[in-house]
């Protein structure tokens, strides 16, 4: 059995781990979902981390990411993967919401996930080099866990595996 499990990433944008640190101690007054920050400088986007949210997933929570959202004032992204065998991509952005799948057709089927578009996700290409994401995107992995990692290089973001993954740059808020 494969790799099934959610990384949320947030457009860092003009955030600081200051400001970070301030909206986070606003969400734990108003019961706000619980979650680990990783932060880097060096880095675009920032990740968030929840086991029951990340592990053993690979639906983005669409809840999360709004609330993420509304309370960062930027951009979520959820890249995720089942059993190694499918990719997601899950943008929301100005509360809309854009699910991307990297699969093909029958499994989507198979599994019930046709909702999901299985063409390079256009929401990312303001992000990164549109040339270098479709090659990504339409490439070969055996585990797409490997392209879930690519996908976050060519974005700048790192994926956090678990509370303890981390980088000695990194921040943990």
């Amino acid at each position: 059995m494969g790799m099934t499990r959610v990384f949320y990433m947030v457009k860092k944008n003009q955030l600081t781990s200051e400001k970070i640190r301030e909206k986070l101690s606003e969400a734990s007054a108003s019961n706000a979902p619980a979650y680990t920050v990783f932060f880097q400088q060096s880095k675009d986007w920032f990740s968030v981390f929840n086991e029951w949210y990340c592990e053993g997933q690979c639906n983005a929570d669409w809840q999360l990411m709004e609330s993420l959202e509304k309370r960062f004032g930027s951009p979520v992204i959820a890249l995720s993967t089942f059993d190694s065998d499918m990719a997601f991509v899950s943008v929301c952005e100005n509360g809309k919401q854009c699910c991307y799948a990297n699969a093909d057709e029958a499994m989507l089927e198979e599994f019930g996930l046709t909702e999901y578009r299985t063409t390079v996700p256009a929401e990312l290409e303001k992000y990164t080099d549109r040339t270098k994401l479709q090659e990504l995107w339409n490439r070969k992995y055996l585990f797409e866990e490997d392209r879930l990692q690519d996908l976050a290089q060519l974005l700048n973001a790192d994926l956090v595996f678990d509370e303890n993954d981390v980088e000695e740059d990194m921040e943990r808020i």
